[in-house]
């Protein structure tokens, strides 16, 4: 569970950073 927790913590973070990734290639 607290695996679970933490990882909707970080997706939240890497959601901004993954579109700029994304551009990035």
């Amino acid at each position: 569970v607290v695996e679970i927790c933490v990882g909707a913590g970080i997706s939240r973070k890497v959601a901004r950073m993954v579109p700029i990734g994304v551009l990035k290639g």
